[in-house]
């Protein structure tokens, strides 16, 4: 039993307008809280499962669960004496395996996933944004040649990173690239994109404001941004929220350079002036809206040809951006 189709729309990045007869996603993503102790994890009290007639601990185990809990971590769980004995209706927590562990010393989501046959580690690992090698160390596999068809994995999402106090309730929110989960009573969005790695967090759209208390830095509303500089934003940054003496939604301003990166001085034409872009290959690109933008271009004298072949300089800095020359 799932509690929320909200909670399936946020893992699986489908809009909040999704109705719920629409046809689920494969592989359909549930998320779950973990609780870890001595190296070891559950899922905390979720999901659930209601007994029908016919069912046995083993048939929910292997069947509804996939065979990624056994009956005798069911029974357990449950403080079942005898697990050929269950009353039909009777609610029993499902105790899934989970891991809060980080890795390569980064936190993750960790998503468990069930191996269909003809699929080969190397596939996995790009099909969820990571590596084989990682995988392999995580489950500790000694041979991706070992992968056999309905084996349980463990696949580290990598997560973004966020600015959110560690005094507030959600300080452990973790959001993987593609998903987007709501915290702070539903009130806020929180998305991960793999083009900043950091949480982009907004109110969340259609909850009464009545419900839901303002957020703000000041005069400026959480999620806005403004530009202080031709590469520096200020943006209104979610921070958590507290429940001590009221409902609180906290929010902070995070500055954030959107030129910063290691960058190619070369010249552009015959004016003189430069652009900064990344090499790529044997040529070189300039860094438009993905990287720096257009307004990042120094109009600086011109460089000889021997001093832009010279050797990377990673400390020099020019209006914030990291050049070559």
């Amino acid at each position: 039993m799932i509690r929320s189709h909200r909670a399936l729309l946020a893992a699986n990045g489908l809009p909040l307008s999704t109705p719920p007869t629409a046809p689920a996603p494969t592989p359909l993503r549930v998320r779950l809280p973990c609780l870890c102790s001595g190296g070891a994890g559950a899922t905390f009290q979720r999901p659930t499962y209601r007994i029908r007639a016919g069912d046995t601990l083993d048939a929910i185990a292997r069947g509804v669960f996939a065979g990624l809990v056994t009956f005798q971590d069911i029974a357990a769980a449950n403080n079942v004496s005898d697990p050929n004995k269950v009353a039909v209706g009777q609610q029993l927590w499902i105790p899934v395996p989970c891991s809060c562990d980080p890795v390569g010393g980064e936190p993750v989501v960790h998503y468990t996933y069930v191996a269909p046959a003809g699929s080969f580690v190397a596939g996995i690992a790009q099909e969820f944004g990571t590596t084989e090698e990682t995988i392999l160390a995580v489950n500790r596999m000694h041979d991706a040649k070992s992968l056999v068809a309905g084996q349980v994995l463990d696949v580290p999402l990598r997560a973004c990173g966020s600015t959110i106090s560690n005094t507030a309730i959600d300080k452990n929110l973790r959001v993987p690239n593609g998903s987007y989960i709501l915290t702070a009573n539903n009130c806020v969005m929180c998305g991960c994109s793999s083009s900043t790695w950091q949480l982009d967090c907004q109110p969340t759209q259609g909850i009464s404001s009545s419900a839901c208390p303002a957020a703000k830095c000041g005069e400026m509303f959480l999620g806005n941004t403004s530009s202080t500089s031709s590469c520096e934003t200020t943006k209104c940054s979610y921070a958590g929220y507290t429940n001590s003496t009221s409902f609180t939604i906290l929010a902070n301003l995070t500055t954030s350079n959107v030129c910063n990166g290691d960058c190619w001085v070369v010249p552009d034409g015959a004016a003189g002036s430069l652009f900064f872009g990344v090499p790529v290959g044997a040529g070189v690109v300039e860094m438009d809206g993905a990287g720096c933008l257009p307004s990042c271009r120094l109009a600086l004298s011109r460089l000889s040809a021997p001093r832009l072949k010279a050797a990377r300089i990673l400390t020099s800095l020019v209006s914030g951006l990291s050049f070559l020359v």
